[in-house]
């Protein structure tokens, strides 16, 4: 990964398609700025809020009186609409630009925030909860078109701050909520991260403003006795069902790992403050993975034979809460 970017390269053309044409383009130093700030902020919304419940349900389930099984569904509901959004939000993209589409979810997700802290029941924390990671859903699929689209010079280096930030900023609210919500109460413990969304939300206006949206997208035309290229459904190829499978499976197994850790830690008689910790640890533990997995790619160790290690090591992972 690239720690000095070339920031003298161009942005294509068909990234700003809504540009006037009397209109100077935005140089490439600012797009980079621009496009990186706006990931970073959308990056610390992504599981912030989903972590911070993980940490403090106990204390939410006795506020608001829950059964476990309520508790329980709390924590199932973003594998659910992930799944919703992740397929939907292409077709819905396409249709009405990814930075629009990409605005639109910021709202829904800190407007989720604020409505799970202010209406303290049942309906009203699973209505915000639903809306949050279905803004979520659509985040992770949309965000790397427009890292694409926009500073395509650039990917390794804002994908990697892009994971970095939601691991990190995941890692430091498991750690503090539990400490804010004694504080200062659980309400304002989770509600009071969606200054992050009101702030991600006035960037990626910002950027919607100067650069335009990256719908309509143009179509190259083809040279004279070229072949249109053949289009392979995936939905009949067995890799990628096997990744689908694969990725999904992993999916499923870190959010519900992040959502119940720190329960698991209390009935096992670590306290609240501890489990919280132990949560966070696990939250830090990515980037040494993300880190160790990068360089042993580079060193040329097959992709397989470290899908198979890591999985080893989840199994591993699991047998040792039990």
């Amino acid at each position: 990964m690239s720690t000095s970017p070339n920031l003298q390269s161009d942005i294509p053309s068909q990234s700003q398609p809504d540009a006037p044409a009397n209109l100077k383009l935005p140089s490439s130093r600012f797009i980079f700025w621009l496009v990186l700030c706006a990931m970073v902020l959308l990056a610390s919304n992504m599981r912030a809020p989903i972590v911070a419940l993980g940490s403090i349900a106990p204390v939410v389930q006795g506020a608001l009186d829950i059964s476990e099984t309520q508790i329980g569904w709390l924590g199932a509901v973003p594998m659910l609409t992930f799944a919703l959004g992740a397929f939907i939000s292409p077709t819905i993209g396409k249709r009405f630009g990814l930075e629009n589409t990409l605005i639109t979810m910021i709202a829904l997700l800190t407007a989720g925030m604020v409505i799970r802290s202010v209406i303290p029941t049942w309906i009203g924390f699973l209505s915000g909860t639903l809306l949050l990671t279905l803004a979520i859903g659509f985040a992770n699929t949309l965000a790397a078109p427009v890292i694409k689209q926009r500073t395509p010079n650039h990917i390794p280096l804002i994908t990697g701050l892009f994971s970095l930030t939601m691991t990190v900023s995941a890692g430091i609210v498991a750690g503090v909520v539990l400490p804010l919500s004694e504080q200062f109460g659980w309400q304002w413990a989770l509600g009071g991260w969606s200054i992050l969304g009101l702030f991600a939300l006035i960037i990626w206006v910002l950027l919607r403003l100067r650069l335009g949206s990256s719908n309509h997208q143009p179509i190259k035309p083809l040279a004279a006795g070229e072949k249109a290229p053949s289009h392979i459904s995936m939905w009949r190829t067995p890799f990628a069902w096997q990744i689908a499978v694969f990725m999904g499976l992993q999916s499923l197994l870190f959010y519900t790992v992040a959502s119940f850790l720190p329960s698991i830690w209390l009935s096992k008689g670590l306290s609240a403050v501890s489990a919280g910790q132990m949560a966070s640890v696990f939250q830090f533990m990515a980037p040494v993975a993300i880190l160790s997995l990068t360089w042993l790619v580079n060193r040329g160790r097959p992709i397989q034979a470290l899908a198979i290690f890591a999985a080893s090591l989840n199994v591993l992972g699991v047998l040792g809460l039990t």
